[in-house]
């Protein structure tokens, strides 16, 4: 079957008659997934303050990877979007009729649908394209059902949140730990721009008060030293070792400052504070 006879009905139609598996699943919202706050938990940073690089670019998508919407039709299964929208039902109904009228539209450049993702696999659209990245998935499952050949959404603008996971896992072990145990410390994390402003690099502000009255040491620190620093009070079960509270009393660790942080494993400079201070 040529690319140009192969559709002689409607899109409605043929999604009343053969609605796709993935149609009745909800549709996803950005931030049911990565909300404001890690967990959703106010004491939490950020899920932005771990990113350690922002990617634009424009690229083909599988359908099956876009999941949801940062609003407009989120909480809608993918059905639900199209028989009875929620937002704005006359956009709809115009791009349902778009993918009747100019088929090629969707198998063509969709730089206009912006969608974003924090893990590279899972894809949401944002800002731009959220009815045409409905009516999308269901025309490509057209397409795909009758030619037999599956088709990406093709060039579709996309944003692309890479996180240092590894980080975020030990701020929320330690995190967790120091409340559980009481802990007299204090974590905190800030992402702060490159001149490259794509890339960001994650700063942890920790603050030690383990080490006595008007004796805090404090600083900030890159991922790879926080994690050394996670690990050693993890090791020391969030104790300070009494050996070095005594070399702290008689001057010993105070190379730096008496109140520049310090733990066994550091190496290098501190870092200097972020430029924004939307972490406080």
């Amino acid at each position: 079957m040529s690319i140009v006879n192969w559709k002689t009905q409607k899109l409605w139609d043929w999604i009343l008659k053969n609605s796709p598996e993935w149609a009745h699943q909800k549709i996803r919202h950005l931030n049911e997934d990565y909300p404001d706050y890690i967990d959703n938990d106010p004491d939490m940073p950020r899920y932005k303050d771990f990113v350690f690089l922002i990617e634009h670019a424009n690229q083909d998508i599988e359908p099956g990877k876009i999941v949801g919407q940062w609003d407009h039709y989120a909480g809608q299964t993918w059905l639900e979007a199209v028989s009875n929208p929620q937002w704005k039902d006359g956009k709809m109904q115009r791009c349902l009729k778009l993918a009747d009228t100019n088929p090629q539209y969707y198998l063509n450049d969709l730089r206009g649908i912006e969608v974003v993702s924090y893990d590279g696999n899972h894809w949401y659209s944002q800002t731009s394209g959220n009815h045409r990245t409905i009516v999308g998935k269901f025309f490509l499952a057209m397409h795909a059902s009758i030619t037999g050949e599956k088709r990406l959404l093709p060039n579709v603008s996309t944003l692309r949140y890479h996180i240092d996971h590894e980080c975020l896992q030990t701020f929320k072990s330690l995190k967790r730990m120091i409340c559980e145990r009481n802990i007299n410390i204090e974590i905190k994390v800030c992402s702060d721009s490159f001149v490259l402003k794509d890339r960001q690099i994650i700063k942890i502000y920790v603050c030690d008060y383990r080490w006595g009255e008007d004796r805090q040491r404090y600083g900030w620190l890159s991922a790879t030293e926080f994690q050394k620093f996670a690990n050693w009070v993890t090791q020391t079960k969030g104790v300070l070792p009494k050996h070095l509270k005594f070399k702290n009393s008689i001057g010993v660790l105070s190379q730096g400052g008496q109140h520049r942080l310090y733990y066994p494993e550091m190496s290098g400079e501190l870092l200097t504070p972020p430029s924004h201070f939307l972490c406080d």
